[in-house]
C-alpha cells in the first residue's frame, strides 16, 4: 500500500493535479481529506487535455488548468477499509475493474492507496501453473511511430488503454507510450505554457525503447516478478520477427491471481 498518497483539495487546480501525478509518478490523486470525496486519474486528465484543448492557445490552455479539479473528478470513490483484507481488495478491483482504491479509516479519512502492483507480490508464494498465454490480450492496439502523441492519447482514452505498443513502417515493435508517457508531456507543455510541445509531439518523440518480453508459455508467477523488478506495467510477446503477438499488463496479471485464488478454494472444497 501507498501509505502517503497525494491528496488534493476540491478547490485545487487542475494544474495542480497534472503536476503532482507527474512528480511523483503515480496514477492518480485523491481528493478531500476529512473525508475523501473523489478521485482524479492519470487518464482523466488526458480526456480532460483532449476535451478542452484538442487546439488550443496558450490562453486556452492557461484557463483549462485554473479549474478546480473538482470539475473532473469521479465524485464518491468506492474505498476499502484500512483493516480490511488485502485479498478484498483484490476482488472489488478484478470484479469493479479498476487499477487502484484509495484506503481510509472509519471516519472516511484516506490513508493510503492500494494499487496492482501490491497484489502481485502474491505470487511468490504460490504454484506456477497458469500460463502467460491464457491472461494475454492478443488483439495488440499499436501506434505507428511516426502518428502525433495525440492519436495515442485518444486510443488510450477510447479505449481505456494505459499503454500502447509503438511499431515502425513494417510492423516491428520499436517501443511503448504509456499514459505517463502523454501526461509527462501534457506537463512539459503546461511549465513552457507551450501546447504545441504537445499537440506536435510524435510517438517516437516520447516512447521509451527498451522493450521488455516475456515468452506466452511462462507462467504468470515470472511475468510477475519481471514487473516487479523492472517497477515496469507490461510486458509484450513477440514473434521471431519482432512483431506483437500479445501484451500482458498488471492488469491481466490481477485477473491471474484471482483466478488462481479461486482455483485454490474450489479445490479445498
Amino acid at each position: 500500500m501507498i501509505k502517503d498518497p497525494v491528496i488534493l483539495d476540491e478547490s485545487d487546480s487542475i494544474k495542480e493535479a497534472f503536476l503532482r501525478i507527474s512528480n511523483r509518478g503515480i496514477g492518480r490523486v485523491i481528493v478531500g481529506k476529512n473525508p475523501i470525496t473523489g478521485i482524479v486519474s492519470t487518464r482523466d486528465l488526458i480526456a480532460y487535455t483532449l476535451k478542452s484543448c484538442g487546439k488550443c492557445s496558450q490562453l486556452d490552455m492557461i484557463s483549462m488548468l485554473s479549474r478546480s479539479v473538482d470539475e473532473i473528478m469521479t465524485r464518491n470513490p468506492v474505498t476499502v477499509m484500512d483493516d480490511e483484507d488485502l485479498m478484498d481488495a483484490l476482488v472489488i478491483m478484478v470484479t469493479r475493474n479498476f487499477g487502484s482504491l484509495p484506503v481510509v479509516d472509519y471516519a472516511r479519512r484516506p490513508v493510503g492507496m492500494i494499487v496492482e502492483r501490491d497484489l502481485l507480490i502474491a505470487f511468490q508464494e504460490m504454484e506456477r501453473i497458469l500460463p502467460v498465454s491464457q491472461f494475454m490480450t492478443k488483439s495488440v492496439t499499436t501506434i505507428g511511430e511516426h502518428e502525433m502523441l495525440i492519436s495515442a492519447a485518444e486510443k488510450m482514452v477510447r479505449r481505456g488503454f494505459r499503454r500502447l505498443p509503438v511499431v515502425d513502417s513494417t510492423g516491428k515493435v520499436v517501443g511503448i507510450v504509456t499514459a505517463y508517457d502523454v501526461l509527462r508531456t501534457v506537463v512539459r507543455s503546461i511549465l513552457k505554457a507551450d501546447p504545441q510541445l504537445f499537440l506536435s509531439s510524435l510517438a517516437k518523440d516520447v516512447m521509451t525503447k527498451e522493450i521488455e518480453v516475456v515468452d506466452p508459455e511462462a507462467s504468470v508467477n515470472e511475468a510477475a516478478a519481471k514487473l516487479l523488478l523492472k517497477r515496469i506495467g507490461s510486458l509484450l510477446v513477440l514473434d521471431s520477427e519482432s512483431k506483437p503477438l500479445g501484451i500482458v499488463t498488471e492488469r491481466d496479471l490481477l485477473i491471474a491471481l484471482y483466478h488462481q485464488i479461486n482455483l485454490k478454494a474450489m479445490r479445498k472444497e
